[in-house]
Protein backbone atom coordinates (compact mmCIF):
# COMPACT_ATOMS: atom_id res chain seq x y z
CA UNK A 1 0.00 0.00 0.00
CA UNK A 2 1.60 3.62 -1.26
CA UNK A 3 1.09 6.16 1.63
CA UNK A 4 2.72 8.95 -0.32
CA UNK A 5 4.99 9.92 -3.46
CA UNK A 6 7.78 12.68 -3.21
CA UNK A 7 9.58 14.40 -6.02
CA UNK A 8 11.88 17.51 -5.91
CA UNK A 9 10.56 18.49 -2.19
CA UNK A 10 6.50 18.10 -3.66
CA UNK A 11 4.04 15.79 -2.53
CA UNK A 12 2.63 13.93 -5.18
CA UNK A 13 -1.24 13.30 -5.14
CA UNK A 14 -1.96 9.98 -6.24
CA UNK A 15 -4.18 9.76 -9.57
CA UNK A 16 -3.99 5.94 -10.22
CA UNK A 17 -2.19 3.01 -8.60
CA UNK A 18 -1.84 -0.28 -10.30
CA UNK A 19 0.65 -3.30 -9.63
CA UNK A 20 3.19 -2.35 -11.26
CA UNK A 21 2.78 1.76 -11.66
CA UNK A 22 1.59 4.53 -10.49
CA UNK A 23 0.55 8.26 -11.60
CA UNK A 24 0.18 11.48 -9.63
CA UNK A 25 0.35 14.71 -10.03
CA UNK A 26 2.91 17.30 -7.98
CA UNK A 27 1.02 19.51 -4.81
CA UNK A 28 3.28 22.06 -5.55
CA UNK A 29 6.12 23.31 -8.63
CA UNK A 30 9.09 20.89 -8.28
CA UNK A 31 11.83 23.01 -6.91
CA UNK A 32 15.26 23.24 -8.29
CA UNK A 33 18.51 20.62 -7.37
CA UNK A 34 19.20 17.19 -8.57
CA UNK A 35 16.21 14.69 -7.32
CA UNK A 36 14.84 10.81 -7.41
CA UNK A 37 11.30 10.27 -6.95
CA UNK A 38 9.92 8.62 -3.20
CA UNK A 39 7.86 6.41 -3.24
CA UNK A 40 6.42 5.56 0.22
CA UNK A 41 4.45 2.14 1.35
CA UNK A 42 3.40 1.76 5.19
CA UNK A 43 6.41 -0.14 5.58
CA UNK A 44 8.62 2.70 4.69
CA UNK A 45 10.59 3.68 1.76
CA UNK A 46 10.74 1.72 -1.12
CA UNK A 47 14.19 1.56 -3.21
CA UNK A 48 14.31 2.95 -6.34
CA UNK A 49 15.73 0.62 -9.76
CA UNK A 50 19.76 1.01 -9.97
CA UNK A 51 18.49 2.01 -13.58
CA UNK A 52 16.67 5.38 -12.15
CA UNK A 53 18.33 8.12 -13.59
CA UNK A 54 17.90 11.60 -11.30
CA UNK A 55 15.79 14.01 -12.62
CA UNK A 56 17.59 17.86 -12.70
CA UNK A 57 15.36 20.72 -12.18
CA UNK A 58 16.97 24.35 -12.89
CA UNK A 59 16.65 27.17 -11.12
CA UNK A 60 15.76 30.44 -13.65
CA UNK A 61 16.15 33.95 -12.16
CA UNK A 62 13.81 36.79 -14.21
CA UNK A 63 14.67 39.55 -11.71
CA UNK A 64 16.62 41.10 -9.01
CA UNK A 65 15.61 44.77 -7.66
CA UNK A 66 17.76 47.02 -6.65
CA UNK A 67 20.42 46.25 -9.61
CA UNK A 68 22.57 49.02 -8.72
CA UNK A 69 24.25 51.22 -5.28
CA UNK A 70 24.48 47.83 -3.23
CA UNK A 71 25.95 48.03 0.01
CA UNK A 72 29.06 45.68 -0.32
CA UNK A 73 29.02 45.51 3.68
CA UNK A 74 25.72 44.12 3.19
CA UNK A 75 21.97 45.36 4.81
CA UNK A 76 20.28 45.66 1.68
CA UNK A 77 17.45 43.86 1.13
CA UNK A 78 17.09 41.74 -2.61
CA UNK A 79 13.97 40.40 -3.90
CA UNK A 80 15.13 38.17 -6.62
CA UNK A 81 12.21 36.48 -8.89
CA UNK A 82 12.15 33.55 -11.10
CA UNK A 83 11.01 29.65 -11.05
CA UNK A 84 12.00 26.69 -9.68
CA UNK A 85 12.60 28.13 -6.35
CA UNK A 86 12.00 26.36 -3.28
CA UNK A 87 8.45 26.88 -1.90
CA UNK A 88 8.86 26.29 1.30
CA UNK A 89 11.91 27.81 3.09
CA UNK A 90 11.71 25.45 6.06
CA UNK A 91 12.87 22.27 4.26
CA UNK A 92 15.64 24.07 2.02
CA UNK A 93 18.65 25.82 2.17
CA UNK A 94 19.21 28.71 0.14
CA UNK A 95 22.92 29.68 -0.97
CA UNK A 96 23.52 32.76 -3.41
CA UNK A 97 26.82 33.71 -4.72
CA UNK A 98 27.87 36.66 -6.95
CA UNK A 99 30.12 36.36 -9.36
CA UNK A 100 33.14 38.52 -8.09
CA UNK A 101 35.57 38.23 -5.07
CA UNK A 102 32.58 39.77 -3.11
CA UNK A 103 30.31 37.55 -1.27
CA UNK A 104 27.46 37.82 1.30
CA UNK A 105 25.36 35.48 3.23
CA UNK A 106 22.19 35.31 2.09
CA UNK A 107 19.16 35.05 4.63
CA UNK A 108 15.79 34.32 3.30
Amino acid sequence: MVEYVEFAKSRCSLTSVSATSLTCTLDHEPTCGIFLPELVSKYGLVNNSNSLVAETIQCTVTNVDPKQQLNLLGGDNLTISGTQFPWNLETSTVEIEFNDAQKTKCIP
